[in-house]
């Protein structure tokens, strides 16, 4: 105690008069006392936080002099469970309430953070006065500790024999500060008090938890930041975000902090950073009362974020900085306060950001591990510590790791997953591989005109627009900066393996167990269907497919090998093995020489494994396009039949040699320019139709475009044979949909499609097909009714109607 200090006496306590006072708060303020633990239930008006009974003091009419609200206030100064923040020049603004548990009944050594004493208390909108607002912060100012130093709330972390916390000195600099036990600092209330000891070895051991969930040593860095980052920012700016795949720890690592430690859960809240961020599939309701789950919170948790686009993440910039925000909860008054929840949000989807200097020192990403297993070693740890020590050792890692590094800049990580990319990305990142750039109005999945999007591949992907030389147009490549370049590494090496693909990849092995449809028709593909024997002969074939009066469009019921006789506009590419033991097999050559299966190069599609280890890949085929029916071209091992010119071995049939079977079930895809153009170079293709080499495809109509981007004025298209039902094997190609964004895009789509359809001519189960696909194909989360209207609206327009019910 200091020499001639007087402690202050809370009883005698007599507010400053100052014309700003409200009236009746000395009176209340001196009659406020416990009742008698024998009163009764209509004698007491609440629990006070110790466990006793109190009454709010009345007139003589039995009226009360002031809100109830306001007398518990008083009562909570009275006891010193309200004080004033520490802040420099003592200008603090913020009053703290001490927390208490109401489950055990028992005071806390933690505090939180109020937006005003009417919102804390209770206070009904017509009965607030301003005046009493004034008055708690003007006496809690006063208040001062048995030393006479003045008694406010630090805003850090008190362990039970260390202090962490952030001194700001008021002209612009601010230090970061530790004590050790027997320093009068910790005998000051702190915002977060921890009941357990520092130790070396314990924020040792925390920090080797973090790093077994993190991906790389950036993440780390980044990851430990977070614990103590409501604390010892020296100026608020931080978010966190965490990325992978599900089952890597995300979820628990946060469940450390508001689920398994007391102390922390009470300053932690879990929230939707999509309603933070706003977006046109919100209420106006969601939005308004979503940030109210800040006030007095210290971090903010989403465990599930959806992925947020550019202008989400640019919104929660506020949230970062702590900038005034405005809130209101059901029946309450519009609260504005400034935002101190650090925001952590966890994701599986793609979270992009600007790449301006104030975006990237706002934002600190974290690649977790992912493919774990939840019964491995390392996770069975993660999770029992989490549940244990959890947040206490976390923080002591964070704590040293913050005066280790006190600016607190993230380091740069790339959140964004390549095997997300839309069809457009990745044909940017695979011409940036190739040739260092790419053209907008070169890309087949998108519109050179729509700048929109193109900006936003930009931002993703960390590309700018440059030109090539004087005089020529701009091109898109990679961003000289390190954010850049970061930003496109994992596109870079994705686009590199999926058109590319150094080596040989084995082809995938049969499906177990095999697929219920195992008919190529049923997959998307054209073609006729005659019985074989068991040698792979198909006698007659040719004569009975051309036979009006032979029915050749499903499997023969009761054979036992069967021959698929491609149509029109569809091919099998047979790979067959090498003729010679050291020689290579056809499905190496064009997996070395075109690039890996499941690439845009060579696309997934519908696949059949043959007896003698052989592949057979269902193609459609772009309009124009002939190829061969050859065998062997230039000594290559690859066969292909097409146009009713040959046959293969159907997918069930058992011959004398084995079994075929499939081997990926998807549908039928349309085959790439990157191999066609490998075909004609090895003399497996007839023509390219008319100016089919400078063809595009429009990313939302499906149509042949002509190099200046025009609708090809070709001939119709050939009826699809049949049997074939055109609506499921129209090529969708559907918009990049990203929460929260317009309806535009899916708009556009859908009637593209559907006006197509009615171009040529689709049947009724057809047009309902189509609509089933789009259907699905709208993004998760897509309200359904605004589906169901855009869906309508494009087939009313196109002049189509279908028997789907549409609600």
């Amino acid at each position: 105690m200091t020499d001639g200090y007087t402690p202050q006496n809370m009883d005698a306590w007599r507010f400053d008069r100052v014309p700003d006072s409200p009236k009746y708060a000395q009176t209340v303020f001196d009659r406020l006392m416990p009742l008698p633990d024998s009163a009764g239930d209509d004698q007491w008006d609440w629990i006070d936080m110790r466990c006793r009974p109190m009454g709010v003091p009345r007139k003589e009419d039995r009226k009360t002099y002031i809100h109830q609200g306001y007398a518990e206030a008083l009562w909570d100064f009275k006891n010193r469970d309200l004080v004033l923040e520490s802040a420099p020049n003592d200008k603090g603004a913020v009053l703290y309430r001490r927390d208490m548990d109401t489950d055990q009944g028992e005071l806390l050594d933690t505090w939180h953070a109020i937006a005003s004493i009417a919102d804390e208390y209770g206070v009904p909108r017509s009965e607030r006065n301003q005046r009493f607002e004034r008055l708690f912060l003007r006496e809690c100012r006063r208040l001062a500790c048995p030393d006479g130093r003045p008694l406010r709330l630090i805003h850090g972390i008190r362990f039970t024999n260390r202090a962490y916390w952030v001194d700001d000195h008021g002209d612009g600099s601010q230090t970061l500060n530790r004590a050790e036990a027997g320093d009068p600092i910790l005998d000051m209330p702190f915002e977060l008090n921890l009941d357990s000891e520092f130790t070396d070895r314990e924020a040792r051991r925390a920090r080797e938890i973090m790093q077994g969930v993190c991906a790389d040593p950036d993440s780390l860095y980044n990851l430990l930041l977070l614990p103590a980052a409501p604390f010892l920012q020296k100026y608020k700016h931080l978010t966190f975000a965490l990325a992978g795949d599900g089952g890597n720890g995300k979820g628990v690592f946060f469940s450390a902090f508001t689920r398994y430690n007391d102390q922390t859960a009470r300053l932690a809240c879990t929230v939707d950073a999509e309603k933070l961020a706003g977006g046109s599939r919100l209420s106006g309701t969601s939005l308004e009362q979503e940030p109210a789950k800040l006030i007095g919170k210290l971090w903010a948790f989403d465990e599930d974020a959806n992925g947020l686009d550019q202008h989400q993440t640019e919104r929660l910039k506020r949230l970062s900085t702590g900038d005034r925000i405005d809130s209101r909860r059901l029946g309450r008054d519009v609260v504005s306060f400034n935002p101190r929840a650090t925001l952590c949000i966890a994701t599986n989807l793609d979270f992009v950001t600007g790449m301006d200097a104030s975006m990237r020192r706002r934002f600190a990403f974290v690649r977790m591990r992912d493919h774990r297993d939840p019964d491995e070693i390392g996770m069975r740890v993660f999770r029992r510590y989490c549940a244990t020590i959890g947040a206490a050792g976390f923080i002591m890692a964070s704590c040293e790791h913050w005066m280790a590094n006190p600016d607190g800049r993230a380091r740069i990580v790339q959140l964004n997953r390549p095997e997300n990319m839309t069809d457009a990305e990745l044909w940017v990142a695979g011409q940036i591989v190739e040739t260092g750039y790419a053209s907008s109005a070169d890309n087949p999945y998108m519109r050179a005109s729509d700048g929109v999007a193109i900006g936003r591949l930009k931002t993703k992907m960390g590309l700018v627009s440059v030109r090539r030389g004087r005089g020529e147009p701009f091109v898109l490549a990679v961003g000289s900066s390190k954010e850049a370049r970061a930003r496109f590494e994992p596109f870079r090496a994705y686009a590199a393996e999926m058109l590319r693909g150094e080596g040989h990849v084995a082809p995938p092995e049969p499906l177990d167990p095999a697929p219920a449809t195992r008919d190529p028709h049923e997959y998307g593909f054209g073609c006729d269907y005659v019985d074989a024997g068991p040698d792979k002969v198909a006698r007659n074939w040719k004569r009975r497919t051309e036979d009006p009066d032979t029915d050749t469009t499903l499997p023969p019921q009761y054979a036992e090998a069967w021959a698929c006789v491609p149509a029109p506009g569809y091919a099998v590419l047979d790979f067959d093995m090498s003729k010679t033991p050291d020689g290579r097999d056809g499905w190496s050559i064009v997996s070395t020489e075109v690039g890996r299966y499941d690439s845009l190069a060579f696309p997934a599609t519908f696949l059949v494994r043959t007896p003698s280890g052989g592949v057979h890949a269902y193609y459609r085929l772009p309009e124009g396009v002939t190829l061969k029916n050859a065998v062997h071209e230039q000594d290559i091992p690859l066969d292909i039949r097409t146009a009713r010119k040959g046959y293969v071995i159907a997918p069930g049939s058992l011959t004398s040699g084995g079994r075929y079977e499939i081997a990926d079930a998807r549908p039928v895809a349309e085959i790439s320019g990157t191999l066609l153009g490998w075909l004609a170079e090895h003399g497996y293709v007839d023509g390219m139709g008319a100016d089919a080499d400078d063809a595009q495809v429009d990313a939302d109509t499906g149509e042949i475009l002509d190099r200046m981007g025009f609708a090809r004025a070709a001939t119709p298209p050939a009826a699809r044979p049949d049997g074939v039902n055109r609506g499921a094997t129209m090529r969708l190609n559907p918009p990049a949909q990203t929460p929260g964004a317009t309806h535009m895009p899916l708009v556009e789509w859908t009637y593209g499609l559907c006006r197509r359809a009615a171009e040529q001519g689709f049947e009724q189960g057809e047009v309902d097909t189509l609509v089933e696909r789009m259907r699905a194909m709208a993004r998760p989360g897509h309200d359904p009714k605004d589906t169901a209207l855009i869906i309508r609206t494009a087939l009313d327009k196109a002049g189509l109607a279908t028997t789907v019910p549409l609600r």
